[in-house]
């Protein structure tokens, strides 16, 4: 089964690397996923840039998330993830980190080239990380 923050490649020549951001739905287990390629000087939407550093195991330069081409898919069903998986045409790679998975989903939200429908699907997916020691206790605002 499919889940939030898992990322794969279809098994075809320059596919690009695909990330599930939203949590699967329904009985067929329905689910947004968005792909990344190169950052270029002509990429129309920068809302979500990604280095090296993020996904060091697949991204080698910087690279922007499209979301224009974000895709509805399900997990199960004739031609689901799942049956494409076991059949060999997807290739799982390893989950994005929940901080880099946010900026993902915020990128999402805040782009022009998301399809709208999409959007309350990723918000109702939003990953929430919890404060850090170095965060925890929040600052205290000065008083008046």
């Amino acid at each position: 089964m499919v889940a939030l923050g898992d990322a794969f490649t279809f098994r075809v020549r320059g596919s690009h690397l695909w990330v599930v951001v939203s949590r699967p739905i329904g009985t067929l287990g329905e689910f947004v996923m968005v792909n990344l390629t190169t950052l270029t000087e002509n990429t129309p939407d920068a809302s979500c840039v990604l280095e090296p550093r993020d996904y060091p195991s697949f991204i080698r330069h910087p690279t922007c998330v499209r979301y224009i081409d974000a895709r509805r898919w399900s997990a199960l069903g004739e031609n689901g993830f799942d049956q494409l998986l076991a059949a060999g045409g997807i290739h799982r790679m390893a989950r994005f980190s929940d901080a880099v998975l946010l900026r993902i989903q915020e990128g999402a939200l805040n782009s022009d080239f998301l399809e709208g429908a999409f959007e309350p699907l990723i918000r109702n997916s939003l990953i929430v990380i919890p404060p850090t020691w170095e965060r925890w206790p929040p600052p205290v605002p000065d008083r008046p």
